[in-house]
């Protein structure tokens, strides 16, 4: 239990499911202070921030602004909101992560936000039923139980120098125009379609063998994947990919012969794959 000293004398929090001091007790058991919140953590008895600074959910009081510190920016209660723009931005798949300034999605009373970064409440089944991310509220990693749609109109991913058993790596490029894709995790059956359109891979590297640019790339991809079973703590997952409209080209200089090559291809095909994903689950 909570306690702090005053005069001499201990003084002990009672907190509510979330946190927040409700009642200061002394030695004795007797009441010292009571505190009151609404839904969004007002202020309903005037008193928070008199005898200590700690209010709706553990956070500061701030007496004179009249609003929470929570660590990463302040709360304002009485309008529901954040007084600052999230640093965690929102994902399109879930259009109620977007607005930056919300206070745990206008649900506080299944979540709380103790950084004013991410909501970190444990609700289980009723985060799901509304399709909150399941990583905001500390459970397996599943996103909802329902069947969701995420469109990206642009990715990329650009990596530096490395060094493998083929050689060193000076700079690969990735990327698309478009990804759309259709995801169900349901427990039991979980499955995902996926289509990548203008998307490619771009390497420049050396061994000890060869100097050269490789690029490869695809106009339409398709991808889907089931799971299958879950074992040792590991999702294990078949697929299967097909793509259409597709080519590479290679060019580079080879010492040993002091010649430069160049070549091109182009793929119409597909193939089965197998892989492997950890169970991630916050303990």
């Amino acid at each position: 239990m909570a306690s702090y000293e005053e005069n001499g004398r201990q003084r002990y929090y009672l907190q509510d499911e979330l946190g927040s001091p409700i009642r200061i007790e002394d030695e004795t058991g007797a009441v010292r202070e009571s505190y009151g919140y609404g839904a969004f953590g007002e202020d309903l008895y005037g008193n928070q921030g008199e005898m200590q600074p700690f209010g709706y959910t553990g956070y500061q009081r701030d007496k004179v602004a009249g609003t929470y510190y929570a660590q990463a920016r302040e709360y304002q209660a009485d309008a529901g909101r954040f007084l600052g723009r999230d640093i965690i931005k929102g994902s399109v798949q879930y259009p109620f992560s977007l607005n930056n300034y919300t206070y745990c999605y206008s649900i506080p009373v299944l979540m709380v936000d103790l950084n004013g970064k991410q909501p970190t409440k444990k609700c289980s089944g009723e985060c799901k039923e509304l399709g909150i991310p399941q990583s905001d509220y500390h459970e397996c990693s599943r996103v909802s139980d329902d069947i969701f749609f995420y469109n990206d109109g642009f990715e990329n991913e650009v990596k530096g120098p490395s060094i493998d058993k083929e050689g060193l790596n000076i700079v690969s490029i990735s990327g698309g125009m478009i990804k759309q894709g259709w995801q169900d995790d349901k427990d039991l059956l979980q499955w995902n379609i996926e289509t990548n359109a203008i998307s490619g891979d771009i390497k420049l590297g050396v061994s000890e063998e060869y100097i050269g640019i490789k690029a490869e790339g695809s106009l339409i991809k398709e991808d889907v994947g089931v799971r299958v079973a879950r074992l040792f703590g590991k999702d294990i997952y078949i697929g299967a990919s097909l793509t259409l409209f597709g080519g590479g080209i290679e060019a580079g200089y080879d010492p040993d012969e002091n010649k430069f090559r160049i070549g091109a291809s182009a793929i119409i095909g597909g193939g089965v794959w197998f892989q492997t994903r950890d169970v991630e689950c916050d303990k």
